[in-house]
């Protein structure tokens, strides 16, 4: 037998073992490779799934939206649309992405609990059923960690929780927080607040929180979804004429410009539409037009931290959402107005104003000033003070709001920071104390501390124990017996 030279084996065993580190090596940077993130869009279009197991594929304007809910510069998303739009498919295969890329702390509010259950059984449990989210978890029928309205998954929770119900709004913190139909809420109790307004401040501790709302808009001025599209960067989908590409947005319209038009005009068997320059574009048309369009923001200042957009039927491409049934429909409800009204609502996604005489409240709202964004005293801001009432219910709570005052008696609300805790426990005090000693930035740029806070002990259970426990924040605190009625004087000793 030949033997091989002592200096061959030493070279091969050098090689094999330089080949053995470099694949450990390999593996070694492979591990601390950041994890390649799709796009939303490109997911639902690998992963995505209807009730029939068929693939998802988004349409152009369902991407762009969706691809705002994975970009990292935007933090807030508002959707003011119609139905038939495919928003909720957005929105669960956002959870789906969540679960197998960014695991996160998700609570979803749907306007009353039984919805919530409803939500969480038609869809959200067949999302958990994707071939996508069981390569990292599993939700096992009658399992703890697969309750109806909690689900919990390696590093991360879903809730699904109800709007009707205030304990819905305690003691719970997480990352994402989904408003689903918020304009459906029932309106602000006086001990609790506005419901979308306590279930967005669930995240407001996170150093990763992202807020989205998504609802059919109902009547003007108490419109919830209205108020955030306005106050985002108000996104509206611009598509360009197949014939002579000019770029508008779609609208109903009335017949006299640009719109949907329709014949025989009482009983329609042939629709199209209208272009702004007078060209008439066929329903076959859409699929073309939707690819070469664009969202263009309207208020430009909030993107993309804020993104809003609005979008109504005519823009989907669904047999139910054609031009020809649009019109139809509209036909069949245009002499009543409370079926009217759920036309405006549910297939233009705008919201409802009375015919007539406009009401006090139409009156006061359209001589209101630009919306002020939640959280930031307006420009005109010279000292922001705090007003903080001490409540002994549900285990104890101090609710402070921060109210801004200016030149010319001018005052505006800023914002109410919420604090739970026994009020004889000191530990309350402190979170307090942090909140207090918070700094604020004004619409213009400049930094702002609370002048004052007066805290109102007056709940005729802690009123003696508050003076001993106090706030040990440099701000200058008063301690307050508040004085009800309307003989009550402006101060009292």
């Amino acid at each position: 037998m030949r033997k091989t030279p002592p200096e061959t084996k030493t070279t091969d065993t050098l090689r094999v073992a330089s080949a053995d580190g470099a694949i450990v090596a390999q593996q070694w940077l492979a591990a601390f490779a950041p994890k390649i993130r799709p796009k939303l869009s490109e997911f639902m279009c690998d992963h995505a799934r209807s009730d029939d197991g068929a693939k998802i594929r988004p349409f152009p304007f369902q991407s762009d939206m969706a691809d705002s809910f994975t970009d990292p510069e935007t933090a807030q998303v508002s959707v003011r649309k119609s139905s038939r739009i495919g928003y909720s498919t957005i929105l669960q295969s956002f959870v789906a992405w969540r679960i197998k890329y960014d695991p996160a702390r998700t609570l979803i509010y749907q306007p009353t609990i039984d919805d919530a259950e409803k939500f969480s059984r038609d869809d959200l449990d067949p999302v958990l059923q994707w071939s996508v989210v069981r390569t990292v978890a599993q939700f096992k029928p009658r399992h703890s960690d697969n309750q109806i309205r909690a689900k919990r998954y390696k590093g991360g929770w879903i809730q699904i929780k109800g709007a009707n119900s205030p304990k819905e709004f305690r003691r719970v913190t997480s990352d994402d927080v989904f408003l689903e139909e918020c304009d459906g809420y029932p309106w602000a109790s006086k001990e609790e607040g506005d419901p979308a307004r306590l279930a967005f401040k669930r995240n407001l501790t996170s150093p990763r929180r992202f807020s989205a709302a998504g609802s059919t808009p109902k009547v003007k001025g108490f419109s919830r979804i209205d108020s955030l599209f306005e106050q985002g960067s108000q996104e509206y989908r611009y598509v360009p004429c197949p014939h002579c590409g000019h770029m508008q947005t779609l609208v109903f319209g009335d017949g006299t410009g640009a719109g949907i038009r329709w014949a025989p005009k009482e009983n329609p068997t042939r629709a199209w539409y209208q272009c702004e320059q007078g060209c008439e574009i066929d329903e076959a048309e859409k699929p073309w037009m939707d690819e070469n369009g664009e969202w263009r923001a309207h208020n430009p200042g909030a993107f993309p931290r804020h993104r809003s957009f609005h979008i109504w039927a005519a823009y989907s491409q669904h047999p139910g959402a054609a031009w020809l049934e649009i019109a139809r429909e509209f036909m069949e409800v245009r002499k009543d107005p409370n079926l009217l009204r759920t036309f405006v609502n549910q297939v233009l996604g705008e919201a409802w104003a009375e015919r007539g005489e406009a009401p006090e409240w139409q009156r006061l709202y359209d001589r209101r000033e630009k919306a002020m964004r939640l959280g930031t005293p307006p420009a005109w801001a010279g000292l922001l003070i705090g007003a903080a009432d001490v409540q002994r219910g549900g285990g104890g709570r101090i609710d402070m709001d921060i109210w801004a005052f200016g030149p010319d008696k001018k005052r505006a609300f800023v914002e109410r920071i919420e604090v739970f805790g026994p009020i004889a426990d000191k530990r309350t005090w402190t979170k307090l104390d942090k909140e207090v000693s918070r700094e604020w930035e004004s619409e213009d740029g400049r930094p702002m501390r609370l002048a004052r806070v007066a805290v109102d002990s007056g709940d005729g259970e802690n009123t003696m124990e508050i003076p001993a426990i106090g706030l040990k924040t440099a701000v200058n605190a008063l301690i307050i017996i508040g004085i009800g009625g309307a003989l009550a004087p402006l101060f009292a000793a």
